[in-house]
Parts: C-alpha cells; sequence; structure tokens
C-alpha cells in the first residue's frame, strides 16, 4: 500500500433514489385511472373436476357464464388443505415461506409450521390497500392462530391487521350454517338469523352491501373483494330449498327444434361402485370411470 492509498479522498454527496414503498399513501391522488377491481371467490373442498363449467356433474350456471366471458385456468396450484392454500393465494409465496405449511390446527414449532404468518409475507390485501384500494375479507379467515382468536388480541393475524379494511365472518377452519359464531372487525357480530336463515346467503348479501357502498360513497376508487363462504366444508348444512339434486347437462344432450336448440338434461354422471377382489378394490376399465343409471340415482 502506498501512501495515495492512504490520503483521504473528497466524497461528493449523490441524489438519493429512493421511491415511496407501496404502503406509503401519500401518493394516492396521483394514481393511475382505470384500475380494475378484484374479486376473488374462494371455495373448500371442491374438486376440479365438480363444477360443470370444467365437465363436472354439478349444474353451476354462473361459473359458466363467467367463463364464457373470460379465460379457464386449470393449473392452480393448491395445498389440498384450508390455511396453507390461504396463505399461498393471499401471499403469492409457497405456504411454507409465510409459516403455515400446515393447518393451523395442527401447527408445530417448526419455522414453517407453526402457523404464524410471518409479517414480511405480506399479503396482497395489503400492498393494493397501500395503492389506495379498498379491501374487504368476507368469510372463512382460518390464518389467524387459535391462541389470537380471541378479545383478548393481538388482532395483528386477523383480517384488519393483515391489510383489509372491512371484515366480516368467521376466523376458524368451519362454523354453524345456521347459527354461525361471527365477527365483524375484530368485535363479535350477530347474524340477522331467523327462519331461512343461511350463512351462505349473509355472506353474499354482506359482499353486494360492500362493493354497492364503495360505489356510492367513492366511485373512483378500485376495490379487492375476497369471499370465502365455507359451505362446501364441514359441517355440510344445505338449506331445505337447495336439497334437491343439481345435475349439469350433459354435453352431448340437445333436441333441435326449427332454427334453436333447447339442451336437455341427463342424469347426473356416478363413480360406480368397484366389484370387489380377494386381493384388494380394483379399477374400473379405461373410459368407464363414470356411469350412468337410468333414474339419476346412485349406482352403488
Amino acid at each position: 500500500m502506498n501512501a495515495a492509498d492512504t490520503t483521504s479522498r473528497p466524497t461528493t454527496s449523490r441524489p438519493s433514489t429512493s421511491r415511496p414503498t407501496v404502503f406509503d399513501q401519500t401518493d394516492l391522488g396521483r394514481q393511475p385511472a382505470g384500475r380494475p377491481n378484484v374479486v376473488v371467490v374462494l371455495l373448500d373442498d371442491v374438486g376440479f373436476g365438480a363444477p360443470g363449467t370444467f365437465g363436472g356433474p354439478v349444474a353451476t350456471p354462473t361459473l359458466d357464464h363467467l367463463a364464457a366471458r373470460g379465460l379457464r385456468y386449470n393449473r392452480f396450484h393448491t395445498t389440498a388443505i384450508c390455511s396453507p392454500t390461504r396463505a399461498s393465494l393471499l401471499s403469492g409465496r409457497d405456504c411454507h415461506v409465510t409459516g403455515v405449511g400446515t393447518v393451523l390446527n395442527s401447527a408445530w414449532d417448526h419455522p414453517s409450521y407453526n402457523g404464524v404468518w410471518k409479517a414480511e409475507s405480506a399479503s396482497v390485501a395489503r400492498v393494493l390497500q397501500g395503492e389506495g384500494y379498498a379491501t374487504a375479507c368476507i368469510g372463512k379467515w382460518h390464518l389467524a392462530p387459535p391462541w389470537e382468536c380471541s378479545q383478548a388480541g393481538p388482532f395483528t393475524r386477523w383480517p384488519t391487521g393483515q391489510g383489509f379494511d372491512h371484515f366480516y365472518g368467521f376466523l376458524g377452519g368451519e362454523t354453524q350454517q345456521f347459527e354461525p359464531t361471527l365477527y365483524e372487525g375484530t368485535a363479535p357480530a350477530e347474524p340477522k338469523g331467523g327462519e331461512g336463515y343461511h350463512l351462505t346467503e349473509d355472506l353474499v348479501d354482506r359482499s353486494i352491501g360492500w362493493i354497492r357502498q364503495q360505489r356510492n360513497l367513492d366511485p373512483e376508487r378500485p376495490f379487492f373483494l375476497y369471499l370465502a363462504p365455507g359451505a362446501t366444508h364441514a359441517p355440510l348444512q344445505v338449506p331445505r330449498r337447495g336439497r334437491r339434486s343439481t345435475r349439469a347437462p350433459s354435453p352431448r344432450a340437445g333436441t333441435r327444434s326449427g332454427s334453436g336448440s333447447s339442451p336437455t338434461r341427463s342424469p347426473a354422471a356416478r363413480c360406480p361402485r368397484a366389484p370387489s377382489s380377494p386381493t384388494g378394490p380394483t379399477r374400473s376399465p379405461p373410459g368407464r370411470a363414470w356411469a350412468r343409471t337410468s333414474d339419476g340415482s346412485p349406482s352403488g
């Protein structure tokens, strides 16, 4: 090292290149126009092949309508269990990175499985909230550790602590559909029950009401709605008026009359009972995975 290397050299200050983070709300008045509204509906325990929209036996006309006007994706990664799928969907990260690698009811002390959503895994609601969106979570949450699900708090991992302005729903994995245990924000809520009440309709009505409120109060502000009903999860309490067979029309069914066509309904596809075997269960022959019965009743 020579003397030239040890002499002090003048330094020049460089202008700061830092930019406001997405959580800095000072620029909300300068957000670009035309930002889309986002609605995410998450259903528990629904197989990919169940809805008629994807060729399944259950008629889903609303999904059919949406699919006809949009896109159908067939490579969504599911972790096949409640909490991890929610953590991945809402953060855009692998569920183990968020700390929610298993359902919260069976969490343990490994950092990837302790059921405590890590602060560095920001939810999409928090990011959009910082960008000026109105945000709401309505329905099932199942992302708060059981020891944080009381009025004693903390409420950090409740929806309102994860970027949602509004929350109406239940915190655990399931609840009664006729007499649910609900919260609004962080306070217990009493649903408007009575004869004919069902939680799914309540959640949808709340969602519609929240959207209308946003449109009326601030029509230029975009919104993000996360709706997660618990209807297809245990305890599987179907409203009386819905206790009837819902069959999707057969893709090959249809009768023509004049210039138009009128689809006819065929019995729902049913999975036949596998024949008994002394060596164990056997597989259905290729091409015979589904069978129809003459009266639409289960074949086994």
